[in-house]
């Protein structure tokens, strides 16, 4: 964790510790653990901006691929001689205009 400082690390630990507990005494079920960690952000913090983190990770590769299909139409032969920095710019922009769609 990059906000993670010596000081706050006994926090997180009551923090898990609580946090356990918590599930262990809870009859409460969500269905969406995004609204979980919205409801209980003030309570556990620190998790919360782990959950935070898991959750900004796509769950599956098809943007990435996509982005590498795009990438090989863009460098043909024909476009071979363009500089690296010019393909990132054209690719970026042509998800800008797909993500207004």
């Amino acid at each position: 964790m990059d906000d993670v400082n010596p000081i706050t690390i006994p926090q997180t630990k009551d923090e898990i510790d609580t946090y356990i507990d918590w599930q262990l005494k809870s009859n409460e079920i969500y269905q969406n653990p995004l609204i979980f960690w919205q409801q209980n952000e003030s309570i556990f913090p620190n998790l919360f901006k782990l959950a935070r983190k898991i959750f900004a990770v796509p769950c599956s590769s098809a943007a990435v691929e996509r982005e590498f299909s795009a990438a090989g139409q863009l460098v043909t032969q024909r476009r071979s001689a363009l500089e690296p920095t010019t393909i990132n710019d054209i690719l970026f922009l042509r998800s800008i205009e797909n993500n207004k769609k």
